[in-house]
């Protein structure tokens, strides 16, 4: 654990040497009909209560006649980031098609999209498998679309990023990259990310449906992962606003949501914590009392033992033994007494005094601070 605390900080000291600012975009892959629709909201929820932009894959085929998730992706499309790409007719490779056949699936696709999702503006093409070719490319192009999110096992740059098709492959995932979808946890998936903005000075993460499924775990990663994220000081964005720099503001409602390298319930969290120091220091104040009245205790102890001193007085040595068990005696007196110390007997009342001040003192520290 240590050593990965250290990575990441190695890393974000690494961002700021470099002065750039980084990117991060996630994709939500196979929206449709009638299909883990508590799902497709629940993940898309998390994301609109983190306020991180979310592109979704629509497969469009298979989308318009179910009206709770079409009338769910209204709402949430016209009133959060969330960005509608496409992501095929029939989720089918469209390496096996030409170049006629892909304009028209492409094309047919938008069309279907926009009967039930009007505002959907349709730019973003999520190629299903991730695969495409040059007649992908050439199709979209002429179709107005600008950005293709494939993955970097089959696109892998170099990009340069410019007119006509942008480039943004995925390069992490909650899931462990298979046709078999099995979520992961969120530190893997992190490391993922860290891993392809080190390459690309951006990430594309992928999620699908399929992983969160009656998946409370999956749900919790997903949390965790959104709140890890916002601590990477990068700007979170839809798809097709990756290529924009950071000073240019998106022509769209929803820019990039900039992050200042802090978690917001971390911070809520620690002003709790200040609020409960402050109060248990306020409780103990008065307890001093209880000090004094030890102190006057023990100090009678000390003086009685003085009184030992006359028996002196039984020996046959006559005055000088007596007096010392009178001045014995005036000792024991005074400090149970707590009445003026003569200053011949001054010397002596201090070593008495000065150990029991130290082991007050120590009584005092033990109770309040251990």
């Amino acid at each position: 654990m240590k050593y990965k605390i250290i990575g990441s900080l190695m890393f974000l000291y690494g961002l700021m040497l470099e002065g750039e600012t980084c990117k991060i975009a996630f994709r939500l892959d196979d929206i449709q009909d009638f299909w883990l629709g508590e799902a497709q909201r629940q993940v898309i929820d998390k994301f609109v209560t983190y306020d991180v932009p979310l592109t979704i894959g629509v497969i469009a085929n298979f989308f318009g006649s179910d009206p709770q998730i079409v009338s769910y992706l209204q709402n949430v499309t016209t009133n959060y980031p969330i960005e509608v790409a496409e992501h095929g007719w029939n989720h089918e490779d469209f390496t096996h098609y030409s170049y006629s056949e892909q304009y028209n699936k492409l094309n047919q696709s938008r069309f279907r999209i926009r009967q039930s999702l009007p505002q959907a503006d349709l730019v973003t093409f999520i190629p299903p498998f991730n695969a495409f070719n040059a007649e992908t490319l050439s199709a979209m192009s002429d179709l107005g679309y600008t950005h293709l999110s494939s993955s970097v096992g089959i696109d892998s740059g170099p990009f340069s990023n410019t007119k006509p098709i942008y480039h943004y492959p995925v390069g992490a995932s909650t899931d462990s990259f298979n046709n078999n979808p099995v979520g992961v946890p969120a530190s893997r998936t992190l490391e993922q990310i860290q891993t392809q903005i080190q390459t690309y000075g951006w990430s594309v993460v992928m999620l699908h449906p399929q992983e969160f499924n009656n998946n409370t775990t999956m749900l919790f990663e997903l949390s965790i992962l959104l709140e890890q994220v916002r601590t990477l000081g990068c700007s979170l964005c839809l798809l097709r606003y990756m290529h924009l720099p950071p000073d240019i503001f998106p022509e769209g409602p929803f820019p990039c949501v900039s992050t200042s390298g802090q978690s917001t319930q971390t911070g809520t969290t620690g002003s709790t914590g200040l609020t409960g120091l402050t109060g248990t220091t306020g409780s103990t104040g008065s307890t001093g009392s209880t000090g004094s009245t030890g102190l006057t205790g023990l100090t009678g102890t000390i003086g009685s033992t003085g009184s030992t001193g006359l028996t002196g007085t039984t020996g046959s040595t006559g005055t000088g033994k007596g007096t010392t068990g009178t001045k014995g005696t005036r000792v024991g007196v005074t400090l149970a007494g707590a009445s003026t110390i003569r200053p011949d007997e001054e010397s002596s009342a201090n070593v008495v005094e000065a150990p029991l001040r130290w082991i007050v003192l120590v009584m005092l520290y033990l109770y309040f601070f251990m």
